[in-house]
């Protein structure tokens, strides 16, 4: 297996999710209460079953994926039930679209530096903890100038909710492909995550169905294509992640090509559909997104120089030139005994 085919899934979940994000403010934008957002979400894990079902079938794959493979896939399921809601609640709130994807998913490599060690039995040591200072300052940099939007503080509080559940949806992705090698079964179906992760969110819609209001107002021509594509950009984005690990990406790299698309992706749409702005100590806050990942992550430098050298994106050395246009020698005649 191409061991940088990982990379390319990593971009194209970046785009996913960047698309993801504008549809969840526009969500958020016309939902009066939070029991609407229940019902969307719910509706969001209609969409993913749905596509899920469509693609089993098509590939005339099994719906039952098998043990740990199920529980991992209604555990990525809940994850996304919390991620989505709680980031629907912070648009809702009034958050800056940037502001809000840059607290609630590039900070994840906070979470992610502390469980991974303790997952992994490994120290966090004096690079990791100061990567952590450093993404914690860039997330003050970035959503400091933006406390003076409606909603206050509140919006902030639901965005460490959807930072919390991403960690989960980062990790039981990771655990699904590790749990496959390790019993040495195929990878998991794309499908039968997509179908069973819905499930898992489709629950929802049982719950807000019993207030009368959500009902109304969201089973409307215009909050459902909303929805519908925030379920499609789902689809999109958990595909990719999932290959991306089946890829066997590191998770300590993992998101640095994916975060900074989505970031830029969400960050442009905020900007032009919603009015958001970009200032100086925000650009700065997103500048600092890059030493905080190379000094949480570690050894992921020195992954990354590797990976350059494997798509050749750095300027070759004179020994790796003269490697490259080094001529053959000469075959040497085959002399005939006899």
């Amino acid at each position: 297996m191409d061991p940088t085919l990982w990379v390319s899934y990593a971009l194209k979940e970046g785009l996913g999710m960047g698309l993801m994000k504008i549809g969840q403010g526009y969500v958020g934008a016309q939902s009066p209460t939070l029991w609407h957002l229940v019902l969307a979400t719910g509706l969001v894990g209609l969409v993913m079953t749905v596509v899920g079902f469509l693609v089993l079938l098509y590939a005339k794959e099994k719906f039952y994926p098998g043990g740990g493979y199920l529980i991992g896939s209604l555990l990525s399921g809940v994850a996304m039930f919390g991620a989505t809601f709680c980031a629907f609640a912070a648009l809702r709130a009034g958050a800056d679209m940037g502001a809000n994807t840059f607290l609630g998913n590039a900070i994840v490599i906070v979470p992610a530096a502390i469980i991974g060690r303790l997952r992994f039995k490994e120290k966090v040591g004096l690079s990791q903890w100061l990567g952590i200072v450093v993404a914690i300052a860039s997330a003050v940099c970035v959503t400091m100038p933006t406390l003076d939007r409606g909603g206050g503080w509140a919006w902030i509080v639901w965005s460490l909710g959807t930072l919390a559940f991403a960690t989960f949806m980062r990790l039981f992705p990771k655990e699904l492909a590790v749990w496959g090698r390790r019993h040495g079964l195929p990878p998991i179906h794309s499908g039968q995550q997509l179908f069973w992760g819905g499930v898992a969110m489709t629950f929802c819609i049982v719950v807000a169905s019993s207030q009368e209001g959500p009902a109304q107002d969201v089973f409307r021509p215009e909050p459902l294509l909303l929805i519908g594509a925030v379920g499609i950009s789902n689809v999109f984005w958990w595909r990719y992640r999932l290959l991306a690990y089946i890829a066997k990406a590191p998770m300590s790299v993992k998101d640095l090509p994916t975060l900074p698309v989505y970031l830029a992706t969400a960050s442009l749409g905020g900007c032009l559909l919603f009015g958001d702005t970009f200032g100086l100590w925000k650009a700065f806050g997103f500048f600092l997104f890059f030493p905080a990942f190379f000094l949480a992550q570690e050894g992921s430098w020195g992954y990354c120089k590797r990976l350059l050298g494997e798509y050749r994106w750095r300027i070759r050395s004179p020994i790796y030139l003269d490697r490259c246009t080094e001529q053959p020698e000469p075959a040497q005649p085959r002399v005939r005994v006899g």
